[in-house]
């Protein structure tokens, strides 16, 4: 059935022109039938075959005439007509056209429709320019130069009527109507040329009376022509080599592909006068990519799938004629054409085609076929050139996404996070987040790097889903990821709280679950139009959220002077602590049922060349941060125990989370003692609940180490930390520390003075022994007595001072002592116990 169809869509045209055609034919065979037998001079019928050869000798001469940059193809064939007219009358004129157009056929390679028109229109030629000349003369000699304008305005009315035929005859072949436009420009061009055709006609019609004449006349027009007709192609070659000298240079200024094959498909379809170029290239993936252009029409692109083209076109140009090509070559859509190939390394990398020749001509002779290879050469190093460079830029595309871009996620790197912030800066508000993973160590010690690597292109996946619009997220290495929000810091809160959020929900990688947090340090556009400022201002909030266990903190300027503060003490703080230029001070104990002293903690203080006295407060968290704190640790350890070698007293000496956690304490510890000869129980070591119960089973071990060397342990900071009451039976401790914070407002908040009365009955229930920190107060020291306290430590009775103060302490606090006893108990400790 498709067969069917396609066989009538392709005779649809057939059947539109022929029936035309034919009844075209069978009228000039009318119109000769009833002519007279005779030519319009005389009858010669034997000149008939001189006729033909002529007629023949006359197509193979066409004359191709250059103007303004275009090649105009023409023949002489008024020239034979009007002498077939003349001398052998219209029958034989008929006859002698169709055995010239039969034998001229097979050189056009044409369709046989195509001769079937032929025939019609030059026989539609020849009956109008008959029947012309006969109505024009009116039975006038031509060989009279006045009759000779009737015959030239007779061949100019035939050849007006044949254009006329001619557009009728495409456009029912086309199906659609065509332009009158192109029909009035080809006759307007053929007016002089029919005119010196007609008027050489009839000179030699006039000549004919002497042979000899006839004969020098006859040389003397095929000369002319032939020098004419090889003057012209002289005249078209120089043309084509200059248009190939430009389409050379054209194609060195092109850099883009796309831009060579522009070049290439126009302006080869220029230089060798065809409607049509095409180019077949060789991506190397077994398929062809097929580029063409037509006149008037854009670059169009298709792909092959065969590979046949490039073997017809291996070892050389190949002709493409109508009947004679193979599937290969007409699958690019020419009808006539030449076809060179494009090489690489002496390799076939594409083929180059140009065909259906706009002059009318069909054929490319040797010198056209090397002017195509000529491009085609030029196109191959054009190509080749485009090609590298192409490769070249993808290369540093490739080079730049890498040096921009994070490996692992693919995300943004700080480096063009800090391009899009510059960016952004130069207009609205801009927030700035920096979240970092909450013990993201432990995941990749516990499933693996490569696990760990999943959850952060994971991770990076799921902020950009949550990402608002018009934000863009970034890795800034590590567990550390960027986020630029487009906004004032209050617009954005919500939005940074959202990422937080987003990150709440379990991942899964690998067949496991792992759960994730995230801490968010937050930076804004108000706090610095510096972009690297600003995501560092966003990394420093980070880390304050994490030292402070908070989980989103936004950078502040207080925040800013105190870590540039920090920055300014580190090289001092290690130098003092290297060279043992820290001082300790003594803070007395007092035993609240004699009132008698029950010993001293030693604290570290520093008061500096450069920046004056720095509190413990500030200076302790540095020494961590700069991994100085057990050395700190140890210079605290050796002048407390000097000072118990010294006297007898009891010590006490604060022992830091991070010093806690050196491997090396209960070592220190140990070789202190030694060294000072001090008996291990006047020494007290102070570590805070958190510290114990941060990691409770690797706390235990270490408290049970100490507790080993005979030192007392003392829980500090009790009752702000975790709840660790169920722990504090496990723990080898001596005593507990009342956190001041309660101690200070327990006689004017009853709840605080409930807290440190339970703390007393619980911690002596568990056989263990209570100090009281941050006694500021008589009343508090009374009221502290009367619950049961065991020891007091504070403002009230001494700050803390040097160890030659501690004397003066020794013999003045008795007589306070007989005061206090001397005082009533507070009146809010009466409530506590009912009275």
């Amino acid at each position: 059935m498709s067969g069917d169809l396609t066989h009538r869509w392709r005779l649809s045209p057939l059947r539109r022109v022929l029936p035309f055609l034919l009844l075209l034919e069978a009228g000039c065979l009318l119109v000769a039938q009833q002519a007279p037998h005779a030519g319009l001079v005389e009858t010669r019928v034997e000149l008939v075959p001189l006729l033909f050869v002529f007629t023949l000798l006359v197509e193979y001469l066409d004359i191709e005439v250059v103007y303004r940059n275009r090649v105009y193809d023409y023949t002489i064939n008024e020239l034979p007509t009007v002498m077939s007219l003349c001398l052998v009358g219209l029958q034989y004129a008929l006859l002698v056209r169709l055995l010239a157009d039969i034998a001229f056929h097979p050189r056009t390679g044409r369709s046989p429709i195509k001769l079937v028109g032929n025939l019609a229109l030059h026989a539609w030629e020849l009956t109008t320019a008959y029947t012309g000349i006969r109505l024009l003369l009116d039975g006038a000699d031509v060989r009279r130069p006045t009759s000779w304008p009737a015959v030239v305005l007779a061949l100019l009315v035939a050849s007006a009527l044949s254009i006329l035929v001619l557009t009728v005859m495409k456009t029912l072949y086309d199906g659609r109507r065509i332009s009158l436009s192109e029909p009035l420009r080809d006759g307007a061009q053929t007016v002089a040329p029919l005119i010196v055709e007609g008027l050489a006609a009839c000179v030699l019609l006039a000549l004919l009376g002497s042979p000899a004449g006839l004969v020098l006349f006859l040389v003397l027009v095929f000369g002319v022509l032939a020098w004419f007709r090889q003057a012209n192609r002289q005249g078209i070659r120089h043309q084509q080599l200059t248009l190939l000298a430009g389409f050379t240079d054209a194609l060195a200024a092109q850099v883009e592909t796309s831009d060579v094959l522009t070049t290439v498909l126009g302006r080869s379809s220029d230089i060798c006068r065809t409607s049509r170029a095409v180019l077949v290239l060789d991506p190397g993936d077994g398929r062809l990519t097929l580029v063409s252009s037509r006149l008037g029409e854009q670059l169009t692109h298709e792909v092959l799938d065969r590979t046949s083209l490039m073997e017809l076109v291996e070892h050389g140009p190949r002709l493409l004629t109508r009947g004679t090509a193979s599937a290969s070559l007409t699958e690019t859509d020419l009808s006539h054409g030449v076809f060179v190939p494009l090489r690489r390394d002496g390799r076939v990398v594409g083929v180059l085609g140009v065909g259906d020749r706009t002059d009318g001509r069909t054929e490319f002779d040797p010198s056209e076929v090397r002017l195509v290879e000529s491009m085609a050469a030029a196109a191959s190093v054009a190509l080749e050139k485009s090609r590298l460079l192409d490769l070249a830029r993808q290369e540093s595309e490739e080079r730049e996404q890498a040096a921009l871009h994070d490996q692992l996620t693919g995300l943004p790197n700080r480096a063009l996070m800090t391009r899009h912030l510059e960016q952004d800066l130069v207009g609205d508000a801009t927030t700035v987040v920096v979240l970092g993973l909450d013990r993201f160590h432990d995941v990749n010690d516990a499933l693996g790097q490569d696990v760990g690597d999943a959850l952060l292109r994971l991770v990076g996946e799921r902020l950009s889903e949550a990402c608002s619009e018009g934000g863009i997220v970034g890795r800034l290495g590590g567990d550390e990821f960027l986020v630029l929000l487009p906004g004032a810091l209050e617009v954005c809160m919500n939005d940074a709280l959202a990422l937080q959020q987003a990150l709440e929900a379990p991942f899964e990688t690998g067949g496991v679950l792992v759960d994730l947090r995230a801490t968010a340090g937050v930076g804004a556009s108000e706090h610095g139009y510096d972009a690297e400022l600003l995501i560092r201002h966003a990394e420093r909030a980070l880390r304050e959220a994490k030292d402070r266990g908070v989980g989103l903190l936004v950078h502040d300027a207080v925040l800013a002077g105190a870590s540039a503060r920090r920055l300014a003490l580190a090289p001092d703080l290690r130098r003092a602590v290297e060279q043992a230029e820290l001082d300790v001070a003594y803070q007395p104990k007092v035993d609240l049922r004699t009132g008698t002293s029950n010993g001293v903690e030693a604290l570290a203080r520093w008061t500096s060349d450069r920046h004056g006295f720095v509190g413990p407060d500030e200076f302790v968290p540095l020494a961590e941060q700069l991994g100085l704190v057990s050395a700190l640790t140890r210079f605290v350890l050796d002048r407390a125990l000097a000072l118990s070698a010294r006297t007898g007293t009891s010590v006490a000496v604060n022992v830091s989370p991070r010093g806690f956690a050196d491997g090396a304490l209960v070592e220190d510890v140990s070789d202190a003692l030694t060294r000072h000869a001090v008996p291990a129980g006047l020494l007290t070591l102070e570590i805070t609940e958190g510290t114990v119960m941060s990691d409770p089973a690797v706390g235990l071990e270490l408290l049970q180490q100490l507790s080993a060397l005979g030192v007392r342990l003392s829980v500090d900071d009790f009752g702000t930390g975790y709840s660790s009451l169920s722990y504090l039976k496990r723990l080898p401790v001596d005593e507990v520390k009342i956190d001041r914070s309660f101690v200070m407002s327990m006689t004017s908040d009853h709840d605080d003075a409930a807290i440190v009365g339970s703390i007393v009955r619980l911690a002596h229930d568990l056989g263990l022994s209570v100090v009281a920190e941050g006694v500021e107060t008589a009343d508090a020291w009374l009221a502290l007595r009367e619950l049961g306290c065991d020891v007091a430590q504070g403002y009230f009775q001494s700050r803390p001072v040097p160890a030659e103060a501690l004397a003066v302490f020794e013999r003045a606090w008795p007589a306070q002592v007989e005061a206090l006893l001397a005082m009533p108990p507070a009146r809010p400790l009466r409530s506590i116990h009912g009275t």
